[in-house]
């Protein structure tokens, strides 16, 4: 429980990293399939 009200009081800084890292993971997952349904189509 410690180790997440840490995280919580280093949100301001860490939130932007973690949603820039959520979205490029996100974005690779659906670029892939995106790439091969052009390809395909």
């Amino acid at each position: 429980m410690e180790f997440l009200e840490l995280e919580i009081k280093a949100l301001p800084e860490t939130k932007y990293a973690l949603v820039g890292r959520i979205l490029k993971s996100a974005f690779k997952a659906v670029r892939v399939p995106l790439i091969l349904l052009t390809r395909a189509g």
